[in-house]
């Protein structure tokens, strides 16, 4: 079992979610940008076509201007965020072991930052960072991935500079500058110990305390070069044991909720949390 399907109280069909929607057998994630949704191969909608009539208003026209400008400048930018999307392709592709790691982070991050109370927008930008959490990993090396073992300082310093490789990869892009944020950012330690800039507390962004939480999960309950994978249970003892340290305490309560909803987890003795991520 999966860790989504160990989380999913039933798994939720992803296009009744307003911020993805995925294609049958299609691995790159979808567009997010809103309530507007693109998926790979399908060609954006544009605004339709107004014709004025005798007696129309040239308030209706510039009405119909705003529209079609508004739905054509979500259509670029669902086609930008696509890009990024193949990019994340070509991530996992260079790591076997993390295939499917994405979609799944995707979906436990807009779970969790719902139940948080974030607002729309909000939300949006939580699933963009969450699909392109680990794209500055395109430049870190692939025997540094995939090393079968514990990385030493040297290879984790590699590893760590995904996070700003990430951020300047979407830096040209202002609508993502939010998920930017995030993607800097989610790998930060509520206790100030993370990196890449030692933020502490209420000073990392809320999105990136949620991927912090969802990203660390899912690395723990997949099989990795170096290990195998976690239980559930054995999971999230580690995060409880790292609530106030490594995890927003109060975040970690409500994911909580969100796993045990289908499987109770119980007590197990925590073990490290992963290094590699």
């Amino acid at each position: 079992m999966s860790a989504l399907d160990a989380a999913s109280p039933g798994k939720i069909a992803i296009s009744q979610h307003p911020t993805r929607n995925l294609a049958p057998n299609c691995r790159t994630p979808p567009a997010i940008c809103g309530n507007v949704r693109l998926v790979p191969g399908s060609e954006p909608s544009r605004a339709p076509r107004f014709q004025r009539k005798n007696g129309d208003s040239d308030t209706s026209d510039a009405a119909a201007v705003t529209i079609g400008g508004l739905k054509d400048r979500e259509a670029i930018e669902q086609h930008y965020v696509n890009t990024m999307a193949s990019l994340m392709e070509t991530v996992e592709a260079k790591d076997n072991y993390t295939r499917g790691h994405t979609d799944r982070v995707m979906e436990l991050a807009v779970r969790l930052a719902t139940l948080a109370g974030l607002k729309a927008n909000e939300l949006t930008e939580v699933a963009r960072a969450a699909a392109l959490h680990d794209i500055g990993k395109i430049a870190v090396p692939e025997w540094v991935i995939d090393k079968p073992g514990r990385l030493d300082p040297e290879e984790f310093a590699l590893m760590r500079m995904h996070c700003e490789r990430g951020a300047k990869i979407v830096r040209h892009l202002a609508f993502l500058d939010g998920a930017r944020r995030i993607i800097l950012s989610h790998h930060e330690r509520y206790d100030g110990q993370g990196y890449p800039n030692g933020l502490k507390g209420d000073e990392i962004p809320i999105g990136a305390r949620i991927l912090a939480i969802v990203d660390a999960y899912d690395a723990m309950t997949s099989d990795r070069p170096y290990r195998g994978a976690m239980t559930s249970p054995e999971a999230l003892a580690e995060i409880e044991v790292n609530a106030g340290k490594q995890f927003d305490p109060d975040l970690v309560k409500l994911f909580f909720t969100i796993v045990r909803k289908t499987k109770q987890a119980e007590p197990v003795a925590a073990g490290a949390a992963t290094q590699h991520d």
